[in-house]
């Protein structure tokens, strides 16, 4: 699509290097949250921590608490890492990238698919689209990303029922050893020093779901995440998707920190239940990475999307892969 090339060039145009620079200097005191999921390749990731290192300060979720509580500070082009999703790669492919640079990150999981052994639903229905399988969805015969696209907008009962007549086709086309987070590799994670977080039970559209099940998402997995760290996690809204009950529940609950994922640059002095994250893939090229860092690119995204001139290429979607520039 003609709009697709426009944000592709226009990515490239942000991400040279003498643009991005000057681009810091104009937001050097707000902080960047990168919202990641899946860690695609071990070189490429380590590429892109080398490309954050030259340019930012990497920071752990504990000082971005204090600097939100007003107890610490943060630097200028302070940056913070996040996972969403718990996909296995994360640890198997991304943790020692961090461990050997030395960079923190927080990593939102969600502990019903860690206790049912499950892999995350749409890789269901990407897994079922693969072999031809899909589903009718709003009058309509879907399979794969069109299929995932359509179940984030219908009532969550509906969404489970089709994944469900999946999930045998679905299973079959996975290697869930490769894909599905175990507390094992949790225990990895927390023994190298880095921190988790709560992404819900089981990763439902939170605006899709009844009072009471959103209320259930949110508490089984903030139990389940104080027994296992001993203190008060952090949270990030599956799709980014906010609703007042989700944040009236996690205030309740005493969280302090939730993340949405809007592609924006975050405040510090902002909503707490409400920061924002930008999108990035953990295998965007140097030249995306610069781009999106330094604020312009969602700055222009920001313009784009109130004229209605997004399109795929701007940012990754919210299972993992996305365009690169």
């Amino acid at each position: 699509m003609i709009r697709d090339r426009v944000a592709q060039a226009t990515t490239a145009a942000l991400g040279a290097r003498p643009v991005a620079r000057a681009a810091q200097m104009l937001w050097p005191s707000r902080l960047r949250v990168i919202d990641f999921h899946d860690v695609a390749d071990a070189g490429a990731f380590e590429r892109l921590v080398l490309e954050i290192l030259g340019h930012y300060h990497p920071v752990s979720e504990e000082q971005v608490r204090a600097a939100m509580a007003g107890s610490g500070s943060l630097p200028e082009r302070a940056v913070w890492l996040t996972f969403d999703d718990g996909h296995r790669s994360v640890v198997d492919r991304g943790l020692d990238v961090l461990v050997r640079h030395g960079v923190p990150a927080t990593f939102f999981v969600c502990p019903g698919l860690i206790e049912e052994g499950e892999p995350p639903w749409w890789e269901l229905v990407f897994a079922a689209g693969s072999r031809g399988v899909g589903a009718h969805v709003g009058g309509v015969e879907r399979r794969g990303e069109d299929l995932v696209r359509a179940l984030k907008v219908v009532e969550d009962g509906h969404r489970r029922e089709v994944v469900e007549s999946l999930r045998t086709v679905g299973i079959e086309a996975l290697d869930l050893d490769a894909l599905v987070l175990d507390r094992a590799s949790v225990d990895r994670w927390l023994d190298a020093g880095l921190s988790i977080g709560s992404h819900t039970w089981d990763h439902p559209c939170l605006h899709r779901c009844d009072e009471a099940g959103q209320v259930a998402q949110i508490e089984r997995a903030d139990s389940w995440l104080k027994e296992v760290i001993g203190r008060q996690p952090s949270f990030a809204y599956p799709n980014g998707d906010h609703t007042a009950l989700a944040e009236s529940t996690l205030a309740a609950l005493g969280y302090d920190v939730a993340l949405l994922s809007d592609h924006r640059l975050a405040d510090v002095e902002g909503p707490p239940l409400r920061m924002s994250r930008l999108r990035l893939s953990a295998v965007a090229s140097p030249r995306r990475t610069r781009a999106v860092l330094s604020g312009l690119h969602s700055a222009i995204y920001a313009r784009a999307l109130r004229h209605r001139l997004t399109g795929p290429a701007w940012v990754e979607r919210s299972s993992g892969a996305g365009t690169e520039v």
